[in-house]
This record gives C-alpha cells, sequence and structure tokens, in this order.
C-alpha cells in the first residue's frame, strides 16, 4: 500500500465511543478498525445505496441492550 492519506468523517459520540471499545478490545488502531469496517461494508452499500439511511446505532443489538 502507498502512503496513507487522512480522511476525516462526522459521527455521533455512540458511534465514536463504539469504535473506542472495539479498538481497545482488539488492540488495533481506531484507524484500522475503521478501514476494515469500510472495507467489509463498502460492497454491501455499493449494492444496497438506500442501506445509507436506514441503518444506524440503534440498530445494533448491542447499543438496545446498554440503552435500557
Amino acid at each position: 500500500m502507498g502512503q496513507d492519506t487522512k480522511v476525516t468523517f462526522m459521527c455521533s459520540e455512540q458511534l465514536a465511543d463504539l469504535v473506542s471499545r472495539v479498538s481497545f478490545e482488539i488492540d488495533q488502531s481506531k484507524s484500522e478498525v475503521i478501514r476494515t469496517c469500510i472495507l467489509l461494508g463498502i460492497d454491501t452499500l455499493r449494492a444496497n445505496p438506500a442501506l445509507i439511511n436506514k441503518i444506524d446505532l440503534g440498530d445494533r443489538k448491542e447499543h438496545q441492550i446498554r440503552t435500557r
């Protein structure tokens, strides 16, 4: 891979917390976690672009349990 380019994005505090927790749990950087998530999901989004406006943090079982 070539030189890394910095890309920033906005997200909720809850999503940032999720990325931080997963990063800590698996002992990988937040950048690695985010890059892997993008690579895993990009083809699904390409095939189903309507998901962009339909999927959010509240759809995750883990989040639903924590907010009860």
